[in-house]
């Protein structure tokens, strides 16, 4: 497969730059060939990668080996009225160049601005497919501005495919029309282990810089600011190497010009010499770590929400002391496995005095560090990073982009030819009434008579086996989203999947989480009246079927390229939340099926479940509540004022004496917790 990477890379500083260096390493080293675009060569001195001065130090740069590529536009400084550089259009041009001029299969835009933009118009001009992925900047602060929200929403609206988007950010981009079925998940990311090991070759800083090779350092890397902690790491240090009397302060980084002076003058002011080294190539960063006896990360306060760094990862696998802010900590997928003390350092960087009294014994003891730091590897890093199977993932999931786009563009278009054709693909009973009555069948498109007849000369067996691998793969999708119920009724979910499927032909370009929600109503009635079912299955396919709706539905605050909506309609639930009632306690078989067992009986009884999605996580919770806690939440429907409910709650009670200070305080409650809306 060819490829077209339009991206950040080297010398570009970032985390981006760093995931789309890794990648193309990886495609290119699975046999594909890969083609970078970018204009990384343009990057203003704060954010430039300065190769030369690390030249002669540990790790090899991979750039070199067979099937990778790098373009970038000719080195002249091009301007215009007002004064700026026509980043895009070069960046468009260009990609639109390599891609045609080496046959590429699909352009991939990692980052929207510029190169989101850059890969669309590209894919206009040259009729490639073209995929995206965004970062947090692009949403969470260019996409928040009302015209840079129109062009992002078109790209990616007109996107082939997406990788690489967590269940949130689907649903904030299904609210701006995306088809949910673009998306694509390479799963649990894993950084290069070739690379980042704890074996690493340490990095001689002392050939950098005044540094003292005898004592114990602290390093941090990245770009410089309030944000990023480094002043708050710049504080600690300070009390903390007066305490102990020795330690190296090493950060690799640099920012704004002002902050820069503004750190060496605190640093000055604090009588502290903080070795400062230019930002250092990706395939270096590990022997850096290496030199280190710990690293701290300490973003706190951070204004971009999704905003997910894997410098924490990036320092465990390398088996040093993490020292993390407990904001990044939190919302780690392995947040679990992190044991504050044991395999990493947790600090608030707000409170300097606390971060100093955490350092102080690093630099009085540094073989704790060390020992923390090989915990941190061992318990976390071993557990989470998988580079082959990540790598063959990656592979696997550009193949399957490029099967999908080739087999939508077969079966969708607008041309009266290709929409007959598209029915043929999908809707059974149409097909057989075109093979006995071809021109009855196509009588309701307006053809050519030279459409007519090649869709007339269409070979019956070839339709009828895309026909039906199209179906397989359609069963396949769906009944994913009910394993549940395939877990006590797996011939009939089939059989009813195929009867649906006959009985409502789909829509050529109908995403699977639609046809999943008609599916799950459909078996809901079915089971309900099949006496092979058990008799709780069809609440557990209700209760499946809603957890399915929640997954898809957008919360609050996902649109991701408008500020959050604010709802003003009072005592509703909020999106999200659902309440149902089950003749079955259904958690009991969900429970047991998760866990490979088939319920063999399950008692009836009345049982009330709070079904509420949740912000980044990809599964909704489900709690049960009382008969009483149901009642209420089955009147905030959005009609009721709070004396409605009041009133309404004293006739269902047949209360005698007052409701008003109970009601209103649960109430209270489930606003509080997100349950309701005011």
């Amino acid at each position: 497969m060819r490829l077209c990477f339009v991206g950040k890379f080297p010398p570009i500083q970032g985390g981006v730059s760093r995931i789309n260096f890794w990648d193309a390493h990886a495609l290119s080293g699975l046999g594909h060939e890969v083609h970078v675009v970018t204009n990384a060569p343009e990057v203003e001195e704060p954010y430039r990668i300065d190769e030369r001065f690390y030249a002669g130090q540990p790790g090899d740069d991979p750039r070199g080996r067979p099937g990778l590529t790098v373009h970038a536009p000719s080195g002249r400084r091009l301007h215009h009225i007002p004064y700026a550089t026509p980043y895009v259009s070069r960046l468009a041009g260009l990609t639109a160049y390599v891609a045609s001029e080496t046959a590429c299969d699909l352009i991939y835009g990692f980052y929207l601005e510029p190169y989101g933009v850059a890969a669309h118009l590209a894919s206009r001009w040259t009729g490639i497919p073209y995929g995206l992925r965004h970062a947090g900047s692009d949403v969470g602060r260019l996409g928040r501005d009302r015209d840079l929200g129109i062009t992002y929403t078109a790209i990616a609206q007109d996107a082939d495919f997406w990788l690489d988007i967590s269940v949130a950010m689907r649903r904030g981009w299904r609210l701006r029309g995306v088809n949910p079925d673009d998306f694509h998940t390479i799963g649990r990311y894993s950084l290069p282990t070739d690379y980042f090991r704890p074996d690493a070759t340490p990095m001689r800083l002392a050939e950098l810089g005044r540094f003292d090779p005898a004592a114990p350092t602290i390093g941090m890397y990245g770009k410089l600011g309030e944000v990023k902690g480094t002043f708050d790491l710049l504080a600690a240090f300070a009390k903390a190497r007066g305490a102990a009397g020795r330690g190296n302060l090493v950060l690799v980084s640099s920012g704004p010009v002002t902050e820069l002076e503004r750190f060496r003058a605190m640093a000055g002011e604090l009588g502290v010499e903080p070795l400062i080294l230019p930002f250092m190539p990706h395939w270096k960063v590990p022997s850096f770590l290496a030199a280190c006896d710990a690293v701290a990360f300490l973003e706190r306060d951070f204004p971009i929400d999704i905003h997910r760094p894997t410098v924490p990862r990036e320092i465990l696998a390398c088996g040093r002391c993490l020292i993390v802010s407990e904001e990044v900590a939190d919302y780690q997928s392995y947040a679990h496995l992190l044991d504050d003390g044991v395999n990493h350092l947790r600090a608030d960087p707000h409170d300097t005095e606390a971060l100093a009294a955490l350092i102080e014994p690093i630099l009085r003891d540094p073989a704790r560090a060390r020992e923390i730091g090989r915990n941190g590897y061992e318990q976390i890093s071993r557990q989470i990073e998988n580079w082959p199977e990540y790598v063959n993932e990656l592979g696997r999931t550009f193949e399957d982009i490029q099967h999908a786009t080739r087999e939508r563009r077969t079966i969708m278009s607008v041309a009266e030819m290709q929409a007959a054709f598209a029915r043929l693909s999908v809707d059974d009973a149409f097909r057989h009434w075109f093979e006995l009555a071809p021109e009855a069948a196509l009588s309701r498109y307006g053809l050519t008579d030279q459409e007519r007849e090649s869709l007339s000369s269409v070979n019956h067996k070839m339709l009828a086996l895309f026909a039906e691998t199209l179906k397989d793969k359609r069963r396949s999708k769906v009944l994913s989203f009910f394993p549940l119920s395939m877990g006590v009724g797996e011939e009939l979910v089939r059989r009813y999947f195929d009867r649906f499927y006959d009985l409502r032909p789909v829509e050529p370009g109908a995403g699977v989480p639609e046809l999943a929600g008609g599916f799950g109503r459909y078996l809901i009635q079915c089971l309900a009246a099949e006496p092979a079912a058990a008799p709780y299955a069809s609440d557990l396919a209700r209760y499946e079927h809603t957890l399915n709706e929640l997954m898809f539905e957008p919360l609050p605050g996902e649109d991701l390229l408008a500020d959050p909506p604010r709802s003003d309609t009072p005592l509703a639930l909020a999106p999200g939340v659902r309440c149902l009632t089950f003749g079955y306690d259904i958690t009991v078989p969900a429970a047991q099926i998760e866990e490979g067992t088939i319920p063999a009986d399950v008692p009836q009884v009345r049982t009330h479940l709070v079904l509420r999605a949740v912000p980044r996580l990809t599964h909704p919770e489900a709690f049960k509540v009382d008969e009483s806690t149901a009642m209420l939440l089955s009147l905030c429907t959005g009609d009721n004022t709070l004396e409605q409910i009041k009133k309404l709650v004293a006739e269902r009670l047949g209360a005698s004496g007052p409701v008003d200070a109970p009601v209103e305080a649960a109430l209270a409650r489930f606003h509080a917790s997100g349950l309701v809306t005011s």
